[in-house]
């Protein structure tokens, strides 16, 4: 009994993992690179999976200081297609050290989030 038990249990669990669709494989990031004066600030994606896919992405750039508040929203449409990697953005910026500087991406497929990613930068206060 346990063995026809276990020979079943081994048939349905291989089957359910055939049968299983694959989640795409998309990854976000964000790089900050340089001096403080001279920010260098690039957002990528990078679509592993094995079929070509159409995406939204949502780049926010928030810079505080004791003097002023920037917000920037960047929105897009890109085709990412399979194994390759795509630079969304780049941009220079000019940081002091007493601002406060955060870089978030969001992309998503069909209104659904697939990959997240956020960088903080703190200047002394």
């Amino acid at each position: 009994m346990i063995c026809k038990f276990l020979i079943l249990f081994h048939f349905l669990s291989v089957f359910g993992l055939n049968s299983a669709p694959k989640e795409h494989q998309i990854k976000a990031w964000v790089e900050i690179e340089g001096e403080l004066d001279a920010l260098s600030v690039k957002a990528k994606i990078e679509n592993t999976g094995e079929k070509n896919v159409f995406l939204n992405y949502e780049l926010e750039t928030f810079s505080r200081s004791r003097i002023k508040k920037q917000k920037t929203l960047e929105k897009g449409k890109i085709l990412a297609l399979k194994r390759s990697v795509y630079a969304l953005s780049e941009s220079r910026l000019n940081v002091r050290t007493t601002e406060e500087l955060c870089v978030k991406i969001k992309v998503l497929l069909d209104d659904q989030i697939v990959a997240l990613d956020s960088v903080i930068f703190q200047g002394v206060k």
